[in-house]
């Protein structure tokens, strides 16, 4: 159920569906607390709705659970605006 309400979310993402996705990350992480990439891209969707102080927030939750590693990294990466683009 979990990698459904993933890929579900992501394509979200893709398509700048970011509210709408931020909801399915949330309801991924009430039923898995510990999914890292989960976590990496609400991060992500956070910081594209510019809500930094969340994706602060969520980012510390991130790295104190000690599940970050160099792919939820470059996961988070991968998704965060480029350049100044979208602000």
């Amino acid at each position: 159920m979990s990698k459904l309400f993933s890929t579900y979310a992501f394509e979200l993402t893709r398509a700048n569906q970011s509210a709408e996705a931020e909801q399915v990350y949330k309801k991924l992480l009430n039923l898995d607390p510990q999914n890292i990439n989960a976590m990496a891209n609400l991060i992500a969707v956070y910081y594209r709705q510019n809500k930094t102080a969340e994706a602060e927030r969520q980012l510390s939750v991130a790295i104190q659970s000690g599940k970050m590693d160099a792919g939820a990294y470059s996961n988070l990466g991968i998704h965060l605006p480029r350049g100044g683009e979208g602000h």
